[in-house]
């Protein structure tokens, strides 16, 4: 069985790179894609169980994603968030996160993705 990957994406390459090391960081492998062709390619190697996707994205929209996903392995979209930055929720009946994410944040798409609890540690 393949190991299980989470997909990220968002056009922002230090976002992208922070939230791929925050997720790896509580236990979620996870890789990272900037385009919609980047996410193809990663969604054709194999292994992506669920998708974090920034909904403002300058050169695909979300419809975009999703028929990707739908085309390509449509389990994908129950296990689909959204995340942004914005102030209000889009308008798509997906379970949304928004920026910046903190630890409330991380163990909701835990829960989201059944992956258990945070797992915390403390510097000594």
């Amino acid at each position: 069985m393949q190991e299980a990957h989470v997909l990220v994406v968002d056009d922002d390459p230090r976002v992208l790179k922070a939230l791929v090391r925050c997720l790896r960081l509580i236990g979620i492998t996870s890789i990272g894609a900037l385009t919609l062709d980047e996410a193809r390619s990663a969604i054709a190697n194999g292994g992506v169980t669920a998708v974090l996707l920034d909904c403002r994205m300058q050169a695909s929209r979300v419809e975009d994603f999703v028929g990707l996903f739908e085309e390509l392995a449509p389990d994908l979209v129950a296990n689909l968030v959204l995340m942004t930055g914005a102030t209000s929720a889009p308008d798509f009946e997906l379970p949304v996160v928004f920026k910046p994410l903190g630890r409330a944040e991380f163990v909701q798409l835990k829960a989201w993705w059944g992956r258990g609890e945070v797992e915390t540690t403390h510097a000594a």
